[in-house]
């Protein structure tokens, strides 16, 4: 196939197993908190790309992660508005999200990132690992997405237009010496919106506009002043503003805003030929809802490569999460040992972390995994984990709650790759999981008594179809999850089919579609309320390479005006037919053009 180096980026696949992609990076870092070869990672591992990001012309994090397998979103009303990510079951405060290994979890919120804040103009790769982490990455971690921004390449500049008012700069600057490198990116996004609720089965029409707009600076510098020694510092802000509705009135008009603030300093050594070391400072700083937050971590990292494929680290981190301006607070120190060797075909990996709290009971977790390479392109591996999840200070500290102990969880999984098809057999369950109940002013957060299970197969096949120049992903989910009494959990889908095919038959020229399928979905546990399901939804793209450093697009969001929601806002009283529900937006249209200089 003769294509341009540019369209031999944009061609990747968008979400293929990374184990399986020739084209994808060979070092990851998010398996073992160290870097490895992709080959060495035995979980199921997902890894994304800028190049794949741009092809796709993503606006937000959610988008990027619609098509990955064993994930589901659950939006409520478009782009910057509260969402939340599914993952084997498991909800945001499941799901560890970190940005260049800082955690984004929001200690004011009431679980996990803010994930629909998180810009994809500065990320270089996402890796996405399924399964209990904790005994790498601590709380939070029954599965975790590690955002790497951009270090190098070069200078980028792109305008976007589209429907709704959407206007969205972006812009990447740097330079890199044998002794250093910077790195600056700007992404400024404003749209005039569309109302976020609307009525069940109603068009958009004759409601107000819901505005929002986000600013999110970065600036990274490298220095290597010694021979082996290297100084990273990294800054990056996100500021928003977004409007909403009710749930019960679609002209309502409240605002809120949002700013989040990460910086980390971490010093690399590598001390000798086998044996390097990381010291870091890095912390993270929510405003929200006229709220501070802060977390706080400093550490430090030794990594030993003991032979050629065999290597261990060993962490050992202070965590502190605190509200400003107030009491609240608690403290973690923490201690793990990873380790990975590699004997002929067969890997195996084990991990073991304890979790020393202030206010909670002390936690140990781990996992072990093994992987068995028949081949360069088959495989079958084996994974067990613990994780478990230490509640938000707004949690620990809402209405009434009491006692309110950390959720933990264990799960394992099965994989076979071959012939460009990887199948996932995994079962994965939560014991004390954090819930809400109760009634305000009398409301509070607990532990449930019981287990939660999640149980499902994950599919994923991807080829490259010469006979018609196009590249094939088709990933197929289907699961159970369920609560200790059996019953189905709201707004988890039973299956999901995603299909993406890329057609680089033209010169210069990148032309793509992706169609995804949701099976049937309740909004309320134990398949009650409304089937919010069995939709079809249809997004096509086309990229056009002008000359060297000028690309086109184009993009169609919502191809067939599929009237779908997310998510119910509210009922007709006294049943379970929605009365409101969160907007989609409809059929969208976006151009672009984007620079490389």
């Amino acid at each position: 196939m003769k294509k341009t180096q540019l369209l031999l980026a944009m061609a990747a696949t968008f979400t293929l197993p990374a184990q399986a992609a020739t084209n994808l990076p060979q070092i990851v870092v998010t398996a073992n908190n160290a870097e490895q070869n992709i080959k060495t990672v035995t979980s199921p591992i997902t890894v994304i790309t800028a190049e794949e990001i741009k092809e796709k012309q993503a606006h937000s994090l959610l988008e990027v992660l619609r098509g990955v397998p064993g994930v589901v979103i659950k939006s409520s009303g478009g782009i910057g508005t509260t969402s939340t990510i599914f993952m084997r079951g498991q909800g945001n405060q499941g799901v560890l999200v970190l940005e260049d290994g800082v955690e984004l979890t929001n200690p004011i919120g009431t679980g996990g990132a803010r994930i629909e804040m998180i810009s994809v103009a500065d990320i270089e790769r996402i890796e996405i690992i399924q399964g209990p982490q904790s005994g790498v990455w601590g709380s939070g971690a029954a599965g975790v997405i590690n955002i790497i921004t951009k270090r190098s390449g070069a200078n980028q500049a792109g305008f976007e237009v589209g429907s709704y008012g959407f206007k969205q700069l972006t812009a990447s600057l740097g330079a890199e010496t044998k002794n250093g490198s910077f790195r600056f990116n700007l992404s400024d996004l404003k749209t005039d919106g569309f109302t976020r609720v609307k009525a069940y089965r109603h068009s958009n029409d004759g409601y107000e506009n819901d505005p929002f707009n986000q600013t999110d600076t970065s600036f990274l510098l490298r220095l290597t002043p010694v021979k082996n020694h290297t100084l990273t510092t990294l800054i990056k802000q996100t500021t928003a503003h977004s409007e909403y509705d009710g749930t019960t009135n679609p002209n309502a008009s409240y605002s809120t805003d949002f700013t989040d603030t990460l910086r980390k300093l971490n010093l690399h050594s590598q001390l000798t030929q086998s044996l390097s070391s990381d010291l870091y400072a890095q912390d993270n700083q929510v405003t929200h809802y006229g709220n501070d937050g802060l977390t706080t971590q400093t550490g430090a990292k030794l990594q030993l490569t003991y032979r050629k494929n065999d290597f261990a680290n060993f962490t050992a981190e202070n965590k502190q999460l605190k509200k400003l301006n107030s009491t609240d607070g608690y403290y973690n120190t923490s201690f793990s040992l990873n380790n990975t060797n590699t004997l002929g075909q067969l890997i195996l990996t084990e991990a073991v972390r304890q979790d020393q709290y202030n206010k909670f009971d002390d936690k140990t977790t781990g996992k072990v995994g093994a992987k068995y390479l028949f081949s360069s392109d088959s495989y079958l591996s084996a994974n067990y984990g613990t994780a478990y999840n230490a509640p938000t200070l707004f949690q620990v500290n809402y209405g009434t709650t009491q006692n309110l102990n950390p959720e933990t969880s264990e799960g394992y999984d099965l994989t076979i790759h071959a012939f460009g098809t990887t199948i996932t057999y995994f079962n994965q369950t939560t014991d004390k999981q954090i819930a809400y109940g109760g009634t305000y002013p009398n409301d509070y957060y607990y532990n449930r008594t019981g287990k939660t299970k999640a149980e499902g197969i994950e599919v994923n096949y991807q080829r490259t179809l010469e006979a018609i120049d196009a590249d094939l992903n088709l990933n197929y989910l289907t699961q159970t999850v369920k609560d200790e009494n059996g019953q189905w959990l709201k707004y988890r889908p039973d299956q999901t089919v995603n299909l993406q095919l890329a057609y680089f038959g033209l010169a210069k020229t990148i032309i793509g579609i992706d169609t995804s399928y949701t099976g049937n979905k309740y909004s309320k546990d134990n398949k009650a309320g409304a089937n919010i399901g069995n939709y079809f939804v249809t997004d096509i793209y086309a990229n056009y390479e002008l000359n060297h450093s000028v690309t086109l697009k184009a993009k169609v969001k919502n191809l067939f005006n599929e009237d779908y929601t997310d998510a119910v806002a509210s009922y007709v009283t006294g049943t379970d037919t929605p009365k409101y529900v969160y907007n989609n937006g409809g059929t969208q249209l976006f151009v672009g053009i984007d620079g490389r200089f």
